[in-house]
């Protein structure tokens, strides 16, 4: 399943039933945000919100900033404002 939508679909089950050990385990290691978009990246962003883990989301959100932008600016905005509230 490491298509862009495949991996996309994938992800979006797991975060769905919360199984995160799965997404670290599965997704996070095969995930490229230049090969599978930046929804992938969104649901790996929400996985370590869930699971409070600030540091590594961050550093994600750094990521997809980089590589997206604008394009998914709103979902950032969205993503910064709860990791800022991790951080608290």
């Amino acid at each position: 399943f490491a298509d862009q939508e495949g991996l996309y679909q994938v992800s979006s089950s797991l975060i769905k039933i919360r199984l995160f050990d799965e997404i670290f385990d599965m997704i996070v290691p095969i995930y490229n945000p230049q090969k599978h978009g930046p929804y992938t990246g969104l649901n790996i962003l929400q996985a370590y919100i869930d699971t409070e883990n600030h540091d590594l989301g961050m550093a994600l959100f750094q990521r997809l900033h980089a590589v997206f932008g604008p394009e998914i600016q709103e979902y950032l905005d969205y993503f910064l404002t709860k990791l800022n509230k991790l951080e608290s």
